[in-house]
């Protein structure tokens, strides 16, 4: 969201002050933003998950080991269905118009060739072009892998997690 002022100032992807500008001043940090419904009353309910795995019309995020993504020109992610989907830790993202987000988080750092128009690229690159439902699913899937990497037993039981 951005509002008009009379003297703006610029700032860069965290949306930190960095000077002024003839432009627009940043409310909303560009990793704020979101889409989605993040439906955190359904990762529990492994019902829903499978049949909302199952649903050609889900959509998938796949998150390299070192957190990169395929992304086509605009830019926009690329998003495949869970059949296309590789192996990988499966995490829910949420919900936005009917439609389930996922993400697969490989444990491999293996980049195969991209199609022609598409490349692989980091949420560092990408967030500052991408639209809202994009770059709230790519901040998400980031953070829930580094999250995942480093809290692997509850702090209360010392289960897995």
């Amino acid at each position: 969201v951005r509002e008009p002022v009379s003297e703006a100032v610029t700032s860069d992807v965290t949306g930190t002050v960095v000077g002024t500008a003839a432009s627009s001043l940043i409310t909303v940090p560009l990793l704020s933003r979101s889409a989605h419904d993040r439906v955190a009353h359904r990762r529990t309910d492994e019902d829903w998950l499978a049949k909302s795995w199952a649903k050609p019309a889900t959509r998938v995020l796949e998150l390299t080991s070192h957190s990169r993504v395929l992304a086509e020109a605009g830019p926009a992610l690329v998003l495949s269905s869970p059949a296309e989907a590789g192996d990988g830790e499966r995490l829910l993202l949420g919900e936005a118009d009917g439609i389930a987000y996922f993400a697969v988080l490989s444990e491999s750092a293996d980049e195969p060739v991209p199609q022609s128009g598409r490349h692989w690229a980091d949420l560092r690159a990408l967030a500052g072009d991408l639209g809202d439902l994009d770059v709230g699913l790519l901040t998400a899937s980031v953070a829930l892998q580094a999250w995942h990497r480093t809290h692997t037993h509850c702090p209360r039981c010392c289960s897995l997690t």
